[in-house]
């Protein structure tokens, strides 16, 4: 009997030992893992590493080559490298107020006479060109609407039906066009553009083909 509590006894105390010191050895907060049971470790060099996602981004219009060069002077100590480039706009030239119609050189001439009656001394013939369908007689050119319309009542007034029509002109419009990383630079950028006012933040036009 005393034999058989021996042995048992034994065999308990060969399972402690197993499950705490023979096994993976713990601590505290948990079991180690064995040398096999690690990850293997790679070098720095050895990590890939996620490539920078860049876009071009072009901030503008400015009104002038001077202040697109300021603009490079405030973004360059922010890691910026912008560029200066052009692009042509059309703007407002003026609103221009006219008779037409006029199917012959006669006809213009007598509509001129008229209106010059009328006391617009400014009416003047429209040079005509191969390919107008049309002879006009322009009554003023202004740089309001309001002031163009005025002189159109007064034509209506005469006896003619007058036109008004949105002059055009092409201007150059600067830019700057800056390679920038996706993420916080290109978040710093479009604050910036917000704190300038007038000034957008738009993607770059594409390359004219060769």
């Amino acid at each position: 009997m005393r034999l058989l509590i021996a042995v048992l006894l034994l065999a308990n105390l060969a399972v402690f030992a197993w499950t705490h010191w023979l096994s993976a050895p713990s601590t505290e907060h948990g079991t180690l893992l064995g040398a096999e049971q690690l990850p293997a470790l790679k070098l720095r060099s050895e990590v890939p590493i996620a490539p920078v996602q860049r876009r071009c981004l072009a901030l503008g219009p400015f009104r002038d080559e001077g202040e697109a060069g300021q603009a490079v002077k405030l973004l360059e100590p922010g890691g910026y490298s912008p560029s200066v480039t052009t692009r042509q706009a059309q703007t407002t030239a003026g609103f221009l107020v006219y008779v037409g119609n006029i199917a012959s050189a006669q006809g213009q001439a007598r509509i001129i006479a008229r209106l010059r009656q009328g006391g617009l001394g400014d009416a003047v013939a429209i040079p005509f060109h191969e390919g107008d369908l049309e002879r006009r007689v322009s009554v003023g050119l202004f740089s309001e609407r309001d002031r163009a319309a005025r002189r159109a009542q007064v034509v209506q007034r005469i006896g003619f039906k007058p036109l008004i029509s949105d002059q055009t002109r092409d201007v150059p419009q600067y830019w700057l066009e800056l390679q920038v990383e996706e993420g916080e630079a290109e978040r710093n950028l479009g604050a910036f553009a917000a704190g300038q006012g007038a000034l957008r933040l738009e993607s770059c036009a594409p390359a004219a083909a060769s």
